[in-house]
């Protein structure tokens, strides 16, 4: 009879990698991601990884456990075109963002009293504005 190394020996005929994908589950299980294998018969209730952590989170907060509630981002651009973060909260702009590449998106007149090598940072604290948005909003009510 033939010798089998141990990769053979792991391998049984009815496995079928061919529809596997190489590395699908890497980002996930390096950020610290539990990887649970169901049953199959638990399996075959769910159709997809959603649909299981919701009814883990029920079931936790039905005994009493405090669960963090995972929040969803949107899949469409919110206010001024940004986009939330996986917190759910909205990207705000860097403060070294150039005056010239706002200029871009909010128009030539933008924040015209400022160079165009301004970063964003700065005139915020030159016009004690908070954020991008407060100066959007100050620029509409002019």
């Amino acid at each position: 009879m033939k010798s089998l190394d141990n990769h053979d020996r792991d391998m049984r005929p009815e496995y079928d990698f061919s529809g596997a994908q190489r590395g699908r589950h890497v980002k996930a299980y390096a950020a610290g991601t539990n990887v649970v294998l169901l049953d199959p018969d638990v399996a075959a209730r769910f159709s997809d990884s959603a649909q299981v952590n919701s009814a883990l989170r029920q079931v936790l907060s039905k005994s009493g456990a405090r669960v963090k509630e995972k929040r969803v981002m949107a899949k469409q651009p919110g206010l001024d075109g940004r986009h939330r973060d996986e917190d759910g909260e909205i990207h705000r702009k860097r403060s070294d963002t150039l005056v010239k590449t706002l200029r871009k998106e909010y128009g030539e007149d933008f924040l015209s009293g400022f160079q165009s090598d301004t970063t964003l940072g700065t005139v915020l604290k030159k016009t004690g504005a908070d954020s991008l948005s407060d100066l959007l909003k100050t620029k509409k009510r002019r």
